[in-house]
């Protein structure tokens, strides 16, 4: 029986993932973004290296570079030197690219996500669960 249950746990999860990829996608195509430009727009809470970007990002740091050049040139990050360190580049996101993220986070943290059918405290059982198994 355990087995069956964890199948179906799998399955679930793996459903689960699917949708909330494709709603990312989705949302980030009517922004005029990719996954990847709404990713990394997302990390910019303040300005980051470029090296840790590509560390969170999982990505090579060429990657990484034409990634911020795309979104340079659309004028949604910039990048600085750190004062600390003359060597590291940093990118940041303009106002124009906080203003962008501002509202993708809106539309895709809006209405139509799975979660949206459970109430204040199932969904504070479904986090306890998941960051206990994550």
């Amino acid at each position: 029986m355990q087995g069956r249950a964890d199948a179906e746990i799998v399955r679930l999860v793996f459903d689960l993932t699917e949708n909330l990829q494709h709603r990312y996608e989705a949302v980030a195509a009517e922004h005029g973004l990719t996954r990847q430009q709404a990713s990394l727009l997302g990390l910019l809470d303040e300005p980051r290296p470029m090296s840790t970007l590509a560390t969170l990002l999982q990505r090579d740091a060429s990657n990484i570079t034409g990634l911020v050049d795309r979104l340079e040139r659309q004028d949604l990050v910039r990048r600085e030197r750190d004062e600390r360190d003359r060597r590291v580049t940093l990118v940041a996101r303009t106002a124009s690219g906080a203003d962008l993220h501002a509202r993708f986070e809106t539309a895709l943290y809006g209405s139509g996500l799975p979660f949206s059918a459970l109430s204040e405290d199932e969904r504070a059982t479904l986090l306890s669960l998941l960051t206990r198994v994550v």
